[in-house]
């Protein structure tokens, strides 16, 4: 059969007449130039880059790059900068998004991190890191 062409129609010597309505339904269910690809990881919309064709230094110093892609490119920029509060933590959302048995065996880990590691490593929102620790863990790989 070549992928062009319609669907068969369907069979129409069925002596049951529920069985012909719904094999009549079902074939007009789809157009005759219904695609017969496979579908695509992207549900079928075409892959775009977020930053568009002139991604590289060397695309924008080209004679392609107008005023209106450079004030575009200007727009695109802005937008890509983070409010400073922004990434958002909820922990509600992460509380709905794990389920109960997951909770449970996740929270002695958990209440380590937050209550034993968390306030010896974290100063004023930095990491900071003991360097002696650090010695030992590339000494004890190596």
């Amino acid at each position: 059969m070549v992928a062009d062409s319609p669907p068969p129609p369907p069979p129409t010597d069925n002596k049951n007449p529920n069985i012909s309505r719904i094999l009549a339904r079902a074939s007009a269910a789809k157009a005759p130039d219904y695609p017969t690809w496979p579908s695509s990881s992207t549900g079928g919309s075409i892959i775009m880059t977020l930053p568009g064709r002139f991604a590289g230094e060397r695309e924008r110093l080209g004679p392609d790059f107008t005023e209106a892609d450079r004030l575009w490119r200007v727009k695109w920029l802005k937008d890509q900068e983070l409010h400073p509060t922004e990434p958002r933590i909820v922990d509600d959302l992460r509380y709905a998004s794990k389920n109960p048995v997951r909770r449970f065996y996740m929270f002695p880990l958990n209440w380590i991190e937050t209550n034993v590691l968390a306030p010896r490593l974290v100063s004023d929102g930095k990491i900071v890191l003991n360097t002696r620790l650090m010695e030992l863990f590339i000494k004890g790989s190596q």
